[in-house]
Order: C-alpha cells, then structure tokens, then sequence
C-alpha cells in the first residue's frame, strides 16, 4: 500500500516535484526522513517541515487502521461462509443418512408385507435345517 505524496497537507504540485527530485515520492518514504533531513530540500524550514511529517505519519497511521477494518470485516465474513458453508454440508450429510434408514425400513416392511424373508433369515433358517438333518 502506497499513499500518495500529494494526498499530505501542505504538499502541492511543485513541492511533490522537488521532493521526487529528493527520491521522495510517496508517504512512506517522506516518513522515512527526519525532521533535520527534510529542512535541507528547499521550500522546507523546521516549522513546514514538522507539520508536513506529522501530517503523513496521521495518514500513515488513519490508512493502517482502516486496513485493519476491512481485513477484520473480510475475515468474519469468510468465516461466516465457512459456517454456513459446514452447516449445509452437515444438514445434507444427515439428510442422505435419513434417506437411506427410511428406504431401508421401507424395504423391510414390504418383503414382512409380502411374507418374505429377508436374506439374513433365510440364511439362519439354512443353518437350522442343516442343524436337524445333522441330528
């Protein structure tokens, strides 16, 4: 993120010119210089000096906290998403797990309807009978 050396107080169209001449051509970087630094560039004595510094550190400082808001807004929201995303996921899970035990419970009241039995007792009468032909 870079803000623009025009935005500060203070800093005109021929000022943002001479300090670009100093290397000088965003914010960051003017908040990098000192106070006795500054006054060196021409159109700078110590009082236009201070107040131009402080006046970018405020920008500085108002652009990182805004940052910060927006990043914290985003990330609630995603993870808002995330929830609602999981929460769905789950309803969908518990709702094919429904489906299947009603179709199974369905199937089972049919083959008792129609007086078949099941695979599980046919196999266990099997082992029946061949228990008495044994005898």
């Amino acid at each position: 993120m870079s803000i623009s050396i025009s935005q500060v107080k203070g800093i005109g169209p021929s000022t943002e010119e001479a300090l670009a001449d100093a290397g000088i051509t965003s914010v960051e970087s003017l908040v990098a210089y000192t106070l006795q630094q500054l006054t060196t560039l021409p159109g700078f004595g110590e009082i236009r000096a201070g107040k131009v510094i402080e006046h970018a550190r405020q920008l500085l400082a108002d652009a990182s906290i805004s940052e910060n808001e927006s990043d914290t807004e985003s990330s609630s929201v995603e993870k808002n998403a995330a929830k609602e995303n999981k929460e769905n996921r789950l309803e969908k899970k518990a709702g094919k797990k429904g489906k299947k035990a009603k179709k199974k419970k369905e199937k089972e009241k049919k083959i008792k309807e129609k007086g078949k039995k099941s695979k599980s007792v046919k196999k266990k009468d099997k082992k029946k009978a061949k228990k008495k032909g044994s005898k």
